[in-house]
């Protein structure tokens, strides 16, 4: 079974999503993979950054790749890159094929969070010691250098941050992402994205699946981040 096949397996029959069909386009080096972010829409700028930080896009039914990138990472990096992507796939899926408004933190952290459930399933790790290890690399870091979620919201102010703070943004987005599903559970943070497909307001939309504003959500995380 390939690598993407076993994805799109665990997704299905261990985490309970539907299927749907996606694609994985592989290009060659930075360049091509540049190349067709411009193809998909991105402007210029915004393509150089996206290809110069990061190896894939997952987007509706299909993720772009740099294979040169890529292939140069051990297997597991490979699989949990791969994993991310198709959770994006996943999101624009529960969302009716559109990104929409919804917070690029909470996309990335789902994202990763999903990366690692891939991971632990094939005996890879586990979501304790990962979560111990992005709770170390925040502490690491400090508070002053760890970006807020609202610096988080959109996927340019994400792109911008991984050239300044990659190793942060992602322990952030994925230690919030992790909080919020212990809270609420996998069927809301699906429903958060689901709503998207009607309802641009990502103010609504996030108080509606978890039942609290995201500035008193990031209020009760940073006392559990950053509690002495």
């Amino acid at each position: 079974m390939s690598a993407a096949a076993t994805v799109a397996w665990i997704f299905e029959r261990d985490l309970g999503f539907p299927s749907f069909p996606a694609t994985f386009a592989f290009y060659p080096h930075r360049e091509a993979f540049e190349q067709a972010l411009i193809n998909a829409g991105y402007d210029a700028d915004l393509a150089r950054s996206t290809a110069k930080t990061m190896t894939a896009v997952g987007g509706h039914r299909r993720v772009l790749l740099n294979e040169a990138t890529l292939g140069s990472r051990p297997w597991a990096d490979r699989l949990a890159l791969l994993a991310h992507e198709f959770g994006h796939s996943l999101q624009y899926e529960l969302g009716g094929g559109r990104r929409g408004t919804s917070d690029q933190w909470l996309r990335e952290g789902f994202a990763e969070w999903l990366s690692v459930r891939v991971l632990e399933r094939l005996d890879v790790v586990t979501m304790a010691s990962v979560r111990r290890e992005r709770q170390r690399q925040l502490q690491s870091a400090g508070r002053s250098k760890t970006p807020s979620l609202s610096e988080l919201v959109t996927f340019p102010q994400w792109v911008r941050a991984g050239e300044r703070q990659g190793v942060q943004m992602y322990a952030l987005a994925f230690l919030a992402v992790d909080q919020l599903l212990e809270r609420h559970g996998t069927a809301a943070v699906a429903g958060y994205f689901t709503r998207f497909a009607r309802s641009r307001d990502r103010v609504a939309n996030f108080r509606e699946a978890f039942g609290e504003d995201v500035e008193t959500f990031e209020a009760s995380l940073n006392a559990t981040l950053w509690r002495r």
